[in-house]
């Protein structure tokens, strides 16, 4: 309907009621809505219609709309609580009141020249009284619009001011009450001001106006935030109160305005006297306020919170309990519909959650859900995405405490509504983005569905992304982050995820504050990430910093802390770890004992229970392993049962455990040979197979114990696994991808070992190439020389039984690859960190710069050694070699380079044989073999059975101990024999057989030349003076040498010899701490006379640093010194100088461009490790590695007296040119002379070898 319609409409209406008196002509609801329209068709504007015309609407509107509610007022007398249509017809005809004749008569005293001040206050009195519990804004618009004219006609000193100036003060509070016009609450409060300044002293009128004021600032104060507002509102309602009567109505509003402003002021400055403050007048005012009051729900309510809040604050139940107990009563005397409710039973949630939080209670945590969906029935409300998210936690920690999974299903779907419904910028959206992570994590736990810990990683990092550092909700979401990483690393083995979880969890323990309540777990949840990488990838550095980590835990937990338990029982495994890996019985003792302290602070029948009895099981295997208590192990076994038996079926945890347990009955079996034993120890390995996904990263370890286990079996009955069960296996054992790959590698061998045994020898052969080509990537390239070598160290065997395997199927290259592949894989990552760049550096240039960087920060030394360093290096190098596998991934895709820094063929090998013949050598576990390899034929095998594997290994044993038997006269005669019997036993065993099988020479003047390519612990042995006294032997028939591998070889003959001979000679007489060489002092000084102009240092001038220096300008290089060989370690042998000791990595990592011939005159510098061998680590490997075409060590510690006569009489065999020719040759003449000279002391001779070209 147009304007000129409507108003027609409600004159119409009008015009009904004067004729015929029928209260329905402006009683209806329809007359309502018309004044409605009408009035705003009246305020619509119109750019096409002038001013004029608005202003003579909004006439005509105020006239007939006054009429309107005039007329109402006639049909409905007003009276107090029903003044809605008289304040309208105030407020629409004050706007008439120059035309005395357009408004109604009965409101000229309301209105207009002739108003009465005392009816226009006393109605605007009543207006204010029903605009304070009515929220019909009408009502202090017709007070403001009375008092408008009554206030200025009242003058100053009026008795009568300060009541009409403190009415009018209320009608502007009530007004911005309803419109939120922040000008009418400043009015209220100036002409309040007025109001109080003329009010008399002690008069009743001012404890009205000091109300009011004092009201009206704390309305501003929620408003803006301002102190002075807050302060002043608490003074002026206490003086207020101080002039109020016990008995006066409105005296519990004031105790409640009063109990308000402290407790806004307790939240702003967190004072304690302020909140024990409004608690006091609170309590005061429910004693005030009657039963059935219209404010007594809103004053519970207000009570509850603060008795809340302060429990919040200092704790005490009895506080918690009183604020449930009001907010229980406020939300009883509540109606259905009130919205208030909604305030109520959050704050009802939020104290029963408290209580639940505090104190436990799971009638508790059933009220907040129960609470919770009460208020969620309620639709559309503007908090539902909180509402959802509080909810969700609650059913998932009510799922932690039953588990239900009703119950984390909810929590699932409640937690995904609130976050489709909640706006992303929702201060709430990280906690609940954090709290819907967890959900999946725990249904993840309980279904073992990876999607659900995918949906848990996502979730979580995205709250860790909307939060500031300054966050509070932060510290949660990176516990969170980290304990999500590590259950999907725990499910899939992923890398990224343990370091991710690493990086959290460092950042949460630098965030919190050293006396945070929570530090000393978020240091133990590190320690697990460390120790959990260690187990992974095998650096040291890890292990340290997790041991570092949670012995600083501990120490920072109280002795009562519910965590302690687990504190002890994780820094035990820890220590576990690391005597496993170091055999430091300290840390078997300490591992036991912080075990045994976990247990016994762990209830029996605890669900935490089991993992210590299981580490302590374990603890006491190792234990009877090291010692041989019988003890140990029947305790070993008691315990892991106790833990299976407390071990519910459905926990995840079950299958670990019951591997474990098949450990000490294995070991037990082995102990007494009782069947029963074995049986136990397969049945449990069985089912914990049965128990986990294929996919799982434990699978390969299950595989591994239950190879042995099925393979001590059939050495014992015979009983073998059907080749279907044995293929499954091994396709199993291939398909494990998400297992480490050093228990891939593990699994591979023991699975290979059972179908070599079982003669299945294709599926052996496929196993044990398997774990060959995992050997490089179970070393943790990020880690050190020493994590790298005791990875491999503890594969010792698994070449020899992979060429035996080969050999066993005539397959005599593949032995040879095998063999290339397995062994010296240190030396190999050496040897392709010096790959020659050139033609990748001419198809692309940048590519090659790239990588060239890469390598050479690889290559570079280790840091400082301390732990916080070593930690930094790892996280360093495994970003580099991130990129050099990216860079590495690139090249080989480039036309030309697919194969660029593979592992060679035999066919790209066998070049570097040419004038001779590599002897590969394998005392295997079930067959021993020697391989001829030569340039120009095939691979020749020739069977070895008079080659015993333990008779190597006693032989070894033998040797070693006789060769550093330091005694003088009885070390001697040991020596004597023992080397003797080990050359005519290599003799009839090795060297004959492979003698007689080898090619004529070509040079009928010369033997043949023959390197030497002992695999395993053959490599202690001196296979070029194999013989029997007084008959001909090796050194009769061929010239030796030594490799470690065929590429090492290559690599070596590959390199020009030196066109010129710059010698360096260091020799020390004294070293410090150790004995006196004073045969070195002749040595090098017959040495330096005859190239008079080259370097020589000596003694003290003979540091690392200066060796280091000089080395790289040298061509020739002779070293009379002591040496250390280091058999558990050998990277941390190396040769005695004056200040310290040049260690194999130093010399490894030297890059010598011209260097030729080195002379190691000092002892064992030709000795490897025991469990190393096939790493062919020792010094003169390094010093071929460091670039020497030809290295003359030492097997053996030899007399000073004879070291310095062999290196002159070497050097005197030695062809007069510059370069560095035929040093085998004449290191085979000078041995046949001192053979001649000592014949019955092979000690004394044998002991020198040629490496190299």
């Amino acid at each position: 309907m147009s304007f000129d319609d409507l108003t027609r409409q409600v004159r119409w209406r009008l015009d009904a009621y004067r004729e015929t008196r029928e209260a329905g002509a402006v009683m209806d609801e329809a007359a309502l809505a018309e004044a409605d329209r009408l009035w705003r068709a009246a305020r619509t504007r119109s750019t096409g219609r002038p001013e004029s015309e608005d202003r003579r609407r909004l006439a005509v509107a105020h006239h007939a709309l006054g009429w309107l509610f005039f007329l109402r007022t006639v049909a409905t007398p007003p009276r107090p609580g029903r003044l809605w249509d008289l304040a309208r017809a105030v407020v629409f005809c004050a706007p008439l009141a120059d035309d005395p004749g357009a408004i109604p008569a009965p409101l000229h005293a309301l209105i207009g020249p002739d108003a009465d001040i005392d009816q226009q206050t006393a109605l605007a009195f009543d207006l204010v009284e029903d605009a304070a519990a009515d929220t019909d804004v009408m009502l202090a618009e017709a007070a403001i619009v009375l008092l408008a004219t009554a206030v200025p006609a009242t003058p100053e000193g009026h008795p009568s001011r300060a009541w009409h100036l403190h009415v009018l003060g209320r009608a502007h509070l009530r007004r911005f009450q309803g419109t939120g016009a922040e000008k009418d609450l400043d009015r209220a409060i100036s002409v309040g001001r007025r109001a109080l300044e003329a009010a008399p002293a002690g008069s009743p009128i001012q404890a009205g106006c000091l109300a009011h004021l004092g009201r009206a600032c704390l309305v501003r104060f929620e408003r803006a935030g301002a102190m002075t507002d807050l302060d002043l509102a608490a003074e002026l309602t206490e003086r207020a109160l101080n002039a109020t009567s016990a008995d006066d109505p409105y005296l519990a509003t004031l105790l409640s305005n009063l109990g308000l402003a402290h407790l806004r002021r307790f939240e702003r400055l967190e004072t304690a006297a302020d909140l024990n403050r409004a608690i006091e007048l609170g309590e005061q005012v429910l004693d005030a306020t009657p039963s059935g009051h219209s404010d007594l729900a809103l004053r519970l309510g207000y009570l509850g919170r603060s008795y809340l809040t302060r429990f919040q604050r200092i704790g005490g139940k009895e506080d918690l309990d009183r604020s449930i107990s009001l907010t229980q009563q406020a939300l009883d005397a509540t109606p259905g519909g009130d919205q208030y409710r909604n305030s109520l039973l959050f704050n009802l949630r939020a104290a029963h959650w408290k209580r639940f939080e505090y104190f436990g209670a799971v009638a508790d945590v059933d009220q907040v859900i129960e609470l919770g969906e009460q208020t969620l029935a309620t639709a559309d409300r503007p908090d539902q995405p909180t509402l959802l998210s509080g909810l969700s936690t609650a059913y998932l920690r009510r799922f932690d405490l039953d588990g239900a999974m009703a119950d984390v299903e909810r929590a699932i779907e409640l937690g995904e509504e609130a976050l489709n419904l909640g706006p992303a910028d929702d201060p709430g959206q990280a906690a609940l983005l954090s709290d819907l992570g967890l959900a999946h994590l725990r249904r993840f736990e309980r279904l073992g569905r990876v999607a659900d810990v995918d949906r848990a990683v996502e979730l979580i990092e995205q709250a860790l992304a909307t939060t500031r550092a300054d966050h509070p909700e932060r510290t949660r979401c990176l516990a969170n982050l980290g304990l999500v990483r590590m259950r999907r690393f725990d499910r899939l083995g992923t890398a990224a995820d343990l370091d991710r979880a690493i990086e959290v969890r460092g950042q949460l323990v630098d965030a919190v504050d050293p006396d945070h309540p929570y530090r000393a777990i978020h240091l133990a949840d590190l320690s697990t990430a460390y120790g959990e990488r260690f187990e992974r990838v095998g650096a040291v550095a890890d292990l340290e910093r997790a041991i570092e980590l949670g012995e600083e835990a501990l120490d920072a937990t109280p002795e009562d802390h519910p965590e302690r338990a687990s504190l002890r029982a994780n820094l035990g495994g820890r220590h576990l770890a690391r005597f496993e890996h170091l055999g430091a019985a300290q840390d078997l003792d300490r591992a036991i004992e912080l075990t045994e302290q976990a247990l016994e602070l762990i209830p029996a029948g605890h669900p935490d229970q089991p993992g210590p009895l299981i580490n302590l099981a374990t603890a006491r295997l190792r234990r009877f392993r090291r010692l041989g208590a019988a003890e140990d192990l029947e305790r070993a076994i008691g315990l892991g049962e106790q833990a299976l038996d407390t071990t519910p079926a459905d926990r995840p945890e079950r299958a670990l455990f019951m591997a474990n347990l098949g450990g000490p009955y294995l070991a037990r079996f082995e102990r007494t040979g009782t069947m029963a034993d074995l049986e136990r120890a397969i049945e449990l390995t069985e089912q914990a197979l049965e128990l986990i996904p294929a996919d799982h990263p434990r699978s390969a370890m299950f595989l591994s114990n239950l190879g042995t286990a099925y393979l001590r079996r059939f050495q014992r009955s015979g009983h073998d696994v059907s080749g279907t069960t044995l293929r499954a296996l091994a396709d199993h054992v291939v398909s494990a991808t998400t297992a480490p790959p050093a228990q891939r590698l593990k699994a591979a061998q023991s699975l290979g070992q059972l179908a070599y045994a079982q003669g299945e020898q294709a599926t052996a052969v496929e196993l044990f190439d398997a774990a060959v080509a995992m050997l490089p990537l179970s070393t943790p390239r990020e880690g050190t020389w020493t994590d790298q070598e005791h990875i491999l160290g503890q594969r010792s065997g698994l070449v020899g039984d992979a060429v035996a395997a080969h050999c066993a199927l005539n397959d005599l290259t593949g032995a040879v690859d095998a063999a290339e592949s397995g062994r010296g894989v240190l030396l190999a990552a050496q040897m392709d960190a010096r790959t020659d760049l050139s033609d990748l550096n001419d198809a692309d240039p940048g590519l090659g710069r790239q990588f060239q960087q890469i390598r050479d920060q690889l290559n570079a030394p280790a840091g400082s050694g301390r732990a916080a360093d070593a930690i930094k290096e790892i996280e360093t190098r495994k970003r580099l070699w991130a990129e050099h596998d990216e860079l590495l991934a690139q090249i080989r895709q480039r036309p030309g380079f697919e194969r660029f820094q593979r592992p060679p063929r035999l066919a790209d090998l066998q070049p570097a044989t040419a004038g001779g013949a590599v002897v590969m050598v394998n005392a295997g576990g079930l067959r021993s073999d020697a391989i001829i390899i030569t340039s120009d034929a095939e691979p020749t095998g020739i069977p070895l059975p008079g080659l015993d594997p333990e008779e190597v290994w006693v032989r070894a044993r033998e040797m070693l101990i006789a060769a550093h038997d330091s005694r003088l006269l009885s070390g001697t005669l040991r020596r004597r024999r023992v080397v003797a019997d080990i050359l005519g036993w290599l003799w009839d065993a090795i060297v004959e057989p492979v003698l007689d099988a080898l090619p004529a020479a070509d040079d009928t003047d010369e033997p043949l030349r023959v390197w030497w390519l002992p695999i395993g612990l053959l490599g202690l042995f001196p296979f070029h003076a194999a013989g029997h006294s007084g008959q001909p032997d090796a050194l009769d028939k061929v010239v030796s040498s030594y490799t470690p591998t065929l590429r090492a070889l290559a690599n070596t003959r590959a390199r020009p010899a030196a066109s010129t001979r710059r010698q360096l000679t260091v020799a020390l007489t004294r070293t410090p701490n150790l004995p006196d060489l004073p045969g070195t002092a002749a040595e090098a000084a017959a040495l330096h006379a005859m190239h008079p102009d080259t370097p020589a240092l000596a003694d003290e001038e003979a540091t690392t640093a200066r060796v280091r220096s000089v080395l790289p300008t040298a061509t020739w290089a002779h070293f009379a010194c002591h040496a250390h060989a280091d058999l558990a370690t050998p990277s941390r042998g190396g040769l005695c100088l004056h200040d310290d000791t040049l260690l194999l990595p130093d010399i490894i990592r030297m890059r010598l461009a011209d260097a030729d011939l080195a002379y190691l005159s000092a002892c064992s510098t030709a000795q490897g490790g025991w469990d190393h061998a096939d790493e062919s680590l020792h010094i003169a490997s390094a010093f071929q590695m460091a670039g020497f075409r030809h290295v003359i060590a030492s097997l053996w510690p030899l007399h000073d007296h004879i070291a310095a006569t062999a290196a002159s009489a070497f050097y005197h065999r030695l062809p007069t040119p510059p370069a560095a020719d035929q040093p085998a040759h004449a290191l085979r003449h000078v041995t046949l002379d001192l053979r001649a000279e000592h014949p019955d002391r092979p000690d004394l001779w044998a002991a020198l070898v040629h490496s190299g070209a």
